[in-house]
């Protein structure tokens, strides 16, 4: 085995704190951070391990992108926003979460004007379960109000349904019992519709979950 250059080490056969030495044929494999150098005496040719600007070649080409292993050193490309990394077929991949959205809508009311709440338009030819959080609070927090709404929707080649016209509204639960919201469909979305009392301002909010 080739003799390390001791302005290196002092002692060629004790590598210092920090670095792990494995002999490899004549050399000296050093592991210092995230180079990988062969040490042979003087000569010091550097292995990237990660680190494409330590001297190796990187598959990787945009912010984000992972890399595994897949027979060779395979880059995963960034995945979209909200989606989660999972393991499918043995291999990491980007997934979508159990949901399609999950998203907040609001809107304010000062009379008893039926309004429109925010709304889900229905990709074409899916169906879809809607779950909604409503809230109503009088902007002077003398009275509110929550409701739970369910329903399933159907997209058919361009046309929405509510399966069955079924709404089912858990509420109000509060002090606010005049006030009423439901769903219905314009075009290809499903709209959450609220209904508030003549001369108060009432603000809505709304959270859907849809699956």
């Amino acid at each position: 085995m080739a003799r390390l250059n001791r302005e290196r080490f002092p002692d060629p056969n004790v590598p210092p704190p920090g670095t792990v030495a494995v002999t490899y044929g004549d050399g000296l494999l050093v592991s210092e951070g995230s180079v990988v150098e062969v040490d042979f005496g003087t000569d010091h040719d550097q292995v990237a391990r990660g680190d494409a600007a330590a001297g190796g070649a990187s598959p990787l080409t945009t912010n984000g992108d992972l890399w595994f292993y897949s027979t060779t050193d395979t880059r995963l490309p960034v995945g979209t926003t909200a989606q989660v990394l999972r393991v499918v077929a043995g291999l990491p991949a980007w997934s979508s979460l159990p949901w399609a959205a999950d998203t907040s809508t609001g809107v304010s009311t000062a009379d008893a004007t039926q309004t429109t709440c925010g709304s889900y338009t229905v990709p074409n030819n899916t169906a879809v379960f809607l779950e909604l959080t409503v809230h109503a609070n009088k902007t002077d927090r003398t009275a509110g109000a929550g409701w739970k709404v369910r329903a399933h929707a159907i997209n058919d080649a361009g046309t929405v349904t509510i399966s069955g016209g079924d709404i089912g509204v858990d509420g109000p639960t509060g002090s606010a019992v005049t006030w009423s919201v439901t769903l219905d469909v314009s075009g290809t979305a499903v709209r959450l519709r609220v209904t508030g009392e003549a001369a108060t301002d009432i603000t809505w909010t709304a959270r859907w979950i849809v699956s």
